[in-house]
């Protein structure tokens, strides 16, 4: 004799089938990144990611002589800044092979929102 309870679908396991899912009703959190201090390297990655540039870890170094970016993205992240990336091939004359590096960039959504509250930087 089966038992009951296996011939009625839960509610949950309707929902993942019909890919339905629960709303909510709460609001969704507005954007609002902290800067990081002046004095840092994650404030001048995120300054040249506001003008529109998108970095990577050869252009970081070249500008600023500091090879971790990853790490300086990573605590934008941390404050809340949607920091997007890319991978991208690159080659040099004395490793001719392909190697992927990332580039970091703010969405251009992202840069339309910073400019349509009126956030300062700089």
């Amino acid at each position: 004799m089966k038992n009951s309870r296996t011939k009625n679908k839960t509610r949950s396991s309707r929902q993942a089938l019909s890919g339905s899912k629960q709303m909510s009703f709460l609001p969704v959190p507005k954007f609002n990144p902290k800067f990081p201090s002046k004095a840092t390297l994650e404030y001048r990655a995120l300054s040249l990611m506001l003008r529109g540039l998108k970095i990577s870890h050869l252009d970081f170094q070249d500008l600023t002589d500091s090879w971790r970016l990853a790490a300086y993205v990573l605590k934008l992240r941390k404050l809340d800044w949607p920091v997007d990336d890319e991978e991208i091939s690159i080659t040099s004359e004395k490793k001719p092979n392909v190697r992927y590096i990332k580039r970091y960039f703010l969405s251009s959504e992202t840069l339309k929102l910073i400019k349509k509250i009126g956030v300062r930087y700089g």
